[in-house]
């Protein structure tokens, strides 16, 4: 049979005439430009989704981050949401936990057009996770906090601003008892002297963190409450997210359930392998040794690049999370940066691909196709071959996060 998706006409029509007017008026299409195909192989579902592609870019000119949504970013999180009921029945999933922001277009598509379990959309970051994991993980929080923003020499890196980026100002009252001073650059020299410095004063710090740990704490078990199995749903790459999340629930607040999580991609350090191989983490489109490209390696281009690419698809609106917080009256709250500085650029992007599911993920439940891994991430990883693009979305979308 043909399948064929007609702008003109409402829906999709699978027919077995090749006389038929749907399928002529979608040659006459195809006569017109070379069409556009980032697939070297054809299936059912290669061939509904050109047709759903060409006919929208023949259509008229729309931006390029509403196509980049609607031709890369549709497929894969329909894939992502067939694989995460499929994980769901193997392993016994009561809740999926959608994680902030990565998570927040790729539930809407799931509770709109896939949904079998229940989901929330789980308010988390890594800057609001380095406070709540600090008294078990100290040497994490103090390297992605300040460690990171050493390396950068051409930034301002001296002592006072540093603490005043982490919400340590009060630090600096034990600065000279340790022979450092507020103006003071960091730098690789004194770094390991200064992170001395900061775990020497490990219970101070404990104490300041409390209302986050008391609040996150509070937060997660409502999320949470009921439930014997959770999934942790992200995009990538090391599966933090899943890995302090587990952490916390099963180790400090003796939750006894148990937390897995799911991701599209994994990064191939050995840390995140050993995850994946003991069975926290999964993956839909690759790791380390699950390739989904014949002869090829997905997700080769996955330098800093190729990370903002993907996670550009799959981001919100709203500001990220940067504290969880308790109110006067002891109720969770949260604390956000001031503002989202690609919420444009994002809103573009998630009426793409809500565009494109709309049109494909009705006609693949109706007729029970399954889009395979290799089906959904090969037009984002054909893009992602052009450096010229890479480069582009990265320096247009980049965003401290």
């Amino acid at each position: 049979g043909y399948l064929v998706a007609d702008k003109m006409v409402k829906g999709v029509h699978i027919t077995n005439d090749p006389k038929n007017r749907l399928d002529i008026r979608c040659k006459n299409i195809n006569k017109l430009r070379e069409l556009y195909s980032p697939y070297d192989y054809k299936n059912i579902i290669t061939g509904f989704y050109n047709q759903i592609v060409n006919m929208e870019f023949y259509a008229g000119k729309k931006s390029f981050f509403y196509e980049y949504g609607f031709a890369y970013g549709g497929i894969l999180a329909c894939g992502f949401s067939q694989y995460l009921n499929k994980l769901a029945k193997i392993e016994k999933i009561d809740k999926f936990l959608f994680v902030a922001r990565d998570g927040y277009i790729l539930k809407k598509v799931y509770d709109r057009y896939y949904k079998e379990y229940d989901t929330s959309y789980l308010l988390f970051s890594r800057m609001a996770s380095y406070e709540i994991i600090f008294e078990d993980f100290p040497n994490e929080y103090i390297e992605k906090n300040i460690g990171l923003k050493i390396r950068d020499s051409k930034r301002d890196n001296s002592i006072k601003k540093i603490l005043q980026e982490c919400n340590l100002e009060f630090m600096e009252k034990y600065l000279a008892e340790n022979h450092f001073y507020r103006n003071e650059q960091l730098n690789k020299k004194n770094y390991n002297r200064f992170k001395e410095f900061l775990i020497s004063h490990k219970e101070i710090l404990i104490s300041h963190f409390q209302e986050s740990t008391q609040a996150a704490k509070q937060y997660f078990l409502h999320e949470t409450y009921g439930c014997n199995k959770v999934c942790i749903v992200d995009i990538g790459w090391r599966g933090t997210s899943a890995v302090y999340f587990k952490h916390l629930l099963e180790n400090r607040y003796n939750w006894k359930g148990t937390v897995i999580g799911a991701m599209i991609g994994a990064a191939s350090d050995d840390i995140t392998q050993n995850h994946i191989r003991s069975g926290l983490l999964h993956t839909y489109a690759f790791d380390n040794n699950y390739y989904r490209r014949t002869g090829k390696k997905n997700g080769e281009y996955m330098s800093r690049e190729e990370t903002i690419c993907v996670e550009a698809l799959f981001s919100a609106e709203s500001p990220s999370l940067t504290k969880y917080t308790l109110d006067q009256h002891g109720t969770v709250d949260f604390r956000y940066q001031d503002r989202n500085l690609n919420k444009e650029i994002i809103k573009e992007i998630h009426m793409g691909i809500m565009e494109f599911t709309k049109r494909f993920a009705p006609v693949i439940r109706k007729y029970s196709l399954e889009i395979m891994p290799r089906d959904a991430y090969t037009p984002l990883d054909y893009l992602m071959q052009n450096k010229r693009i890479r480069k582009m979305i990265s320096n247009v979308y980049d965003e401290p996060r």
